[in-house]
C-alpha cells in the first residue's frame, strides 16, 4: 500500500504543477478581466455578463461535453481514432445551443429587456466557436501532454483578457461587444488547437468501442447537474435583483477560481484512475490527505488574503462581498472529496454510476438553492454553494465505496 501511495503521490506531484500552472495563468488573466469589468461596468451590466456566461456553461450541453471525458480516457488507453468524428459531431450539435441563445434573446427583446437581449444575441453568435471545438483539451489531458495544454490555454487566456478589457474600457455602457469578444477570442484558439491536434493523430488510429456512445449518454446525464449549477445566479437575478447577483458574483469569483485550480490538479489523476480497477485503501488515504491539506490552506487564505485581494480587484462598491468570499473560500474544500471520487467514476466510463450521481445531486441541490436563495437572498446562495460541495462528496463517496472499494490493495495493481 505504501508503494502504491508513493507512486500515486509521485505522479500527482510531477504532473499536477503543470496543470496548476495553467490554472494560475487562468486565474491571473481571469482576475485581471474580473477587476476591469467590476470597476468599468455598472452593477446591472456586470450581473448580466456573469449571468449570461453562467447560462452558456449550461447551453454547452448541446456540444456534448461528455464525449470529451470519454476521449480523455480513450487516449489514456491508447485509442485515438474517435477524435475527428467527435469534433465534427460537437461542431454540428453546438448549432442547437446557438439557436437556443438566439431564442432567449428574442424573448427578452419581446419583453422589453433590450440589454439582456443584446447580451444573449452576442452569446448566440460566439457560441459555436467557443463551445463546439473543445475536445483538443481533453485529448491532451488523456495523452498527458500538459505543457502543450498550458501553451494553448495560456494563449487563449491572454487573448481573451486583452480583448475583453479593451471592450470594457471602450464600450462600458454596451454589453454586446464585451460578451461577443469574450467568446470569439478563445474560440479562435480552439480552432487552431483543434487543427493542430488533428494533424498529430494518424488516421489509422484505433477506436475504443462505445466511447462516443458513452460520451453522448453522459452529456445527457449532465443536464440536471449543470442546470442546478446556475440556479443560484438565476434565482438572485430574478428573485432578488441584478445588484444582489453582482455582489454574489464578486464574492464567489475567487472561490470558484480556487475550486477550478483544485479540479485541474485532480484532473492529472484521470489517466491513473483509468488504469486502476478498484478504489483501494491507498486511494482512500490519498483522498483524505489531499482534502485535509486543502481545507487548512483554504481557511488560512480566506483569513489572510481575501480581505486585501478582493477590495483591490473590485473596488469599494463591492465591500459587502468580502465576508461572503471568506466563507465561500473555506467552504470549497468540502467538495474536494467529491471531485476526486467523481473523477474516478468518470475514468471508468460508468454511465450508470454517473447518472446516479448527477440525478441525486440535482434532486437535493435544486430545491435547496431555490428555497435558500428565495428566502435568504445572498446569504442563502452562499449556504447553498457550500452545501453543494458537501452533497457531491457524500453521494460520490457512497457510490465509490459501494461499487469500487476494495479492502485488499494487494489485488489492485496498475497495468
Amino acid at each position: 500500500m505504501a508503494l502504491k501511495l508513493n507512486s500515486l503521490a509521485y505522479h500527482f506531484g510531477k504532473q499536477a504543477p503543470v496543470l496548476v500552472g495553467r490554472k494560475i495563468a487562468e486565474l491571473v488573466c481571469g482576475m485581471a478581466t474580473f477587476a476591469i469589468l467590476a470597476r468599468e461596468l455598472s452593477p446591472e451590466n456586470f450581473a448580466i455578463y456573469t449571468l449570461i456566461l453562467g447560462l452558456i456553461s449550461f447551453v454547452r450541453l448541446t456540444s456534448l461535453p461528455g464525449i470529451g471525458n470519454a476521449l480523455a480516457q480513450s487516449f489514456a488507453r491508447g485509442h485515438k481514432g474517435d477524435f475527428r468524428r467527435a469534433v465534427l459531431l460537437s461542431a454540428k450539435t453546438s448549432l442547437l445551443g446557438m439557436l437556443a441563445l438566439a431564442a432567449a434573446a428574442w424573448w427578452h427583446m419581446h419583453t422589453g429587456d433590450n440589454t439582456m437581449a443584446a447580451g444573449l444575441l452576442a452569446a448566440s453568435i460566439g457560441f459555436p466557436l467557443y463551445s463546439g471545438f473543445l475536445y483538443w483539451r481533453n485529448t491532451l489531458v488523456g495523452d498527458e501532454k500538459y505543457w502543450r495544454l498550458l501553451f494553448f490555454d495560456g494563449a487563449s487566456f491572454t487573448l481573451r483578457t486583452i480583448t475583453v478589457s479593451a471592450c470594457a474600457f471602450t464600450f462600458p455602457q454596451y454589453i454586446f461587444p464585451t460578451i461577443l469578444i469574450a467568446l470569439l477570442a478563445p474560440g479562435l484558439v480552439n480552432i487552431f488547437a483543434t487543427l493542430w491536434q488533428t494533424r498529430q493523430i494518424p488516421k489509422s488510429s484505433t477506436r475504443e468501442p462505445n466511447a462516443l456512445r458513452y460520451g453522448v449518454k453522459v452529456s445527457m446525464y449532465e443536464i440536471p447537474s449543470l442546470a442546478v449549477q446556475q440556479l443560484d445566479r438565476i434565482a438572485l437575478f430574478y428573485f432578488i435583483s441584478p445588484e444582489a447577483l453582482a455582489v454574489y458574483s464578486v464574492a464567489v469569483r475567487i472561490p470558484q477560481l480556487l475550486q477550478a485550480m483544485i479540479g485541474e490538479a485532480i484532473a492529472v489523476l484521470g489517466p491513473v484512475f483509468a488504469r486502476r480497477e478498484n478504489y483501494d485503501q491507498s486511494l482512500h488515504r490519498f483522498t483524505f490527505i489531499i482534502t485535509a491539506t486543502l481545507l487548512f490552506g483554504c481557511f488560512l487564505f480566506s483569513l489572510i488574503a481575501i480581505p486585501y485581494i478582493l477590495p483591490l480587484l473590485s473596488g469599494p462598491k463591492y465591500n459587502d462581498s468580502i465576508f461572503y468570499a471568506q466563507i465561500l473560500t473555506t467552504g470549497i474544500a468540502t467538495g474536494t472529496i467529491g471531485q476526486i471520487y467523481f473523477r474516478y467514476v468518470k475514468s471508468k466510463l460508468d454511465s450508470k454510476a454517473f447518472l446516479q450521481i448527477t440525478l441525486s445531486q440535482a434532486a437535493i441541490d435544486g430545491p435547496t438553492i431555490l428555497l435558500l436563495t428565495f428566502y435568504f437572498g445572498i446569504k442563502g446562495a452562499v449556504a447553498a454553494f457550500i452545501l453543494k460541495g458537501a452533497t457531491i462528496s457524500l453521494i460520490t463517496g457512497f457510490i465509490v465505496y459501494r461499487k469500487y472499494h476494495l479492502k485488499s490493495s494487494s489485488v489492485c495493481k496498475e497495468k
